[in-house]
């Protein structure tokens, strides 16, 4: 006996539970520490660190999707204590790792005689390539060891991994809050983060094997041909997933330091954290349920299924619709209280990005369900559309209408799921909806959200703010 099996209604909860925890410690943390970095450095190195991290992020797609194909792969063993298979996999997901963390190493030094052709700004006192080399090796590390944590995520402990997590943000933070204000180093603050990130996965490596020592041995045999094929078959439309997800999501401070300049990637990001923070802290929430989802849709209950997506897309539309009245009513006011007037963003770019940001948190229950239930192959071409669009209309739009039109080439650009992706391979194959019960349902939430905004619009006009 593996020590797997149904889990209690209360494990759910306890996920969803410790990630808001978990988010909110974090939150806090970064909005101090980037008060302090901006306070110690500047805005230019708030945006040389934006646009860093996002051509970092873009090497994360050398990882296609691994991960989350082996943790679908781990829900029916685990439910049925096939210890074998499951060592097989950690097996066949140890090596898949060691080759992405080389390769990531490999792609990453490749690309950095091109750094100055996206970086026009210089910054003195400052080698961007050293600072690239650090931010690409704590990219690396997250590689090493962290294998083993699909057996917590998988078998629905993920509160385990959160909570590690939660101690890791805080000792990062409180160390750069100390660098930074003792030395005001920009290299020391991006060690701090390799070092708190190796020692985390190390930690919960070892946790997974005391746990689960007879799933941890190393006298696994090779993984069988068939879950091999469907793990190779998955992550090629990983691959596809991982490119859209990272054009739409990941570039807009690349076209803005292209097109616009450094300073301007800074005074966004300040708003791009208030955002993330909320997406973050709810998102984290609903993914937290993933593992109970692939579990549940094991049983092919279509009305059971639709039922629970229900209530978890009525959750997450009250909070993406809170969320984004927040951010109309709230965001200006928080950046002038928070860094100072001299940072805030044109209005009309501010509701362009509560539109995104609107449809970015209601994509997550859609999300959750489709990770679940493995729906990555059969819709492999659809990010690659969506990147397409978003990219091309971003950059199009952001020489004639300045920052508002990378934004809205995002928002473009995704549309392509709500009129194709979701309707086809979530209502109808997981529930057996119409696509036209699946209109209703999308246009009566438009309508809620749209009637919500020029309500807060209209108050916004009363009270002159």
């Amino acid at each position: 006996m593996i020590g797997f099996g149904k889990t209690c209604r209360s494990v759910p909860m306890k996920n969803s539970a410790s990630a808001l925890l978990s988010n909110a410690v974090s939150i806090l943390t970064k909005f101090v520490v980037q008060k302090v970095f901006i306070d110690a450095l500047g805005i230019e190195y708030l945006g040389l660190n934006g646009i860093l991290t996002n051509i970092v992020a873009a090497l994360n797609i050398v990882e296609l999707g691994i991960s989350t194909a082996i943790i679908y792969n781990l829900y029916e063993p685990l439910r049925n204590h096939k210890t074998e298979v499951i060592k097989s996999l950690l097996r066949f997901y140890k090596k898949a790792y060691n080759i992405v963390a080389l390769l990531t190493a490999v792609i990453g030094v490749a690309l950095m005689p091109f750094l100055h052709f996206i970086i026009h700004d210089a910054i003195p006192d400052t080698n961007i390539y050293i600072a690239y080399v650090l931010v690409l090796s704590s990219s690396v590390i997250s590689y090493f060891l962290s294998y083993r944590q699909s057996l917590l995520y998988a078998s629905q402990k993920g509160y385990v991994i959160t909570n590690v997590q939660t101690i890791s943000s805080i000792l990062i933070a409180g160390m750069q809050i100390l660098l930074l204000t003792l030395t005001k180093n920009f290299y020391l603050y991006l060690v701090v983060k390799i070092l708190v990130q190796l020692l985390q996965n190390i930690f919960l490596h070892k946790i997974a094997e005391k746990r689960y020592p007879s799933l941890c041995r190393k006298n696994a045999s090779k993984l069988e041909r068939q879950i091999e094929k469907d793990i190779f078959q998955k992550m090629r439309a990983l691959f596809m997933h991982k490119i859209g997800s990272f054009i739409v999501f990941s570039t807009d401070n690349i076209v803005i330091s292209a097109f616009i300049n450094v300073v301007t990637v800074g005074l966004y990001s300040n708003y791009s954290m208030i955002i993330s923070a909320l997406e973050t802290l709810f998102s984290k929430a609903i993914k937290a349920l993933t593992p109970t989802v692939g579990d549940m849709l094991v049983d092919r209950d279509y009305i059971k299924n639709y039922k629970t997506f229900k209530r978890v897309r009525n959750v997450n539309f009250v909070i993406a619709l809170m969320s984004s009245a927040s951010v109309m009513l709230f965001a200006d006011l928080f950046v002038e209280i928070w860094l100072g007037g001299e940072y805030i963003l044109p209005e009309f770019t501010v509701y362009i990005l509560v539109l995104v940001h609107f449809q970015k948190m209601m994509r997550e229950s859609f999300s959750v369900f489709k990770e679940a239930a493995g729906i990555f192959y059969e819709d492999r071409f659809v990010p690659l559309i969506e990147s397409l669009i978003n990219i091309v209309v971003s950059v199009i739009l952001v020489q004639v209408m300045g920052l508002s039109g990378v934004f809205v080439g995002t928002f473009l650009s995704s549309l392509v799921l709500w009129f194709y992706s979701y309707p086809r391979f979530v209502y109808r194959r997981l529930f057996r909806r119409s696509y036209w019960q699946y209109a209703i349902e999308i246009l009566l939430g438009c309508l809620i959200f749209a009637v919500v905004i020029a309500m807060i619009l209209w108050v916004k006009g009363l009270l002159g703010i």
